[in-house]
């Protein structure tokens, strides 16, 4: 209602930067706080997988590995699995 009072000729000729700046001043204040939140939040696509099925990345990890790394891994598997003295 305000943008019709404010616009009466309409919005057609309005830039789409105009458009947006004019809704962003439309939005309630907990609209603007959850916008907010979002673009602060990264996603980390790799943690996600691991969570999701870690065996599966360690499969796919494997697989892609050459076998210098595969040797290496599996000797600081070994060095991990065995008891400290």
């Amino acid at each position: 209602m305000q943008l019709a009072r404010e616009y009466p000729q309409g919005l057609a000729d309005t830039s789409m930067t105009a458009a947006i700046k004019m809704l962003e001043q439309a939005k309630s204040p907990e609209e603007k706080s959850v916008s907010v939140r979002r673009q602060s939040t990264k996603r980390n696509p790799v943690a996600e997988a691991i969570k999701v099925d870690p065996v599966a990345i360690l499969e796919k990890a494997w697989a892609a590995a050459s076998e210098m790394e595969r040797n290496i891994f599996v000797k600081k598997i070994e060095r991990d699995i065995q008891p400290k003295q």
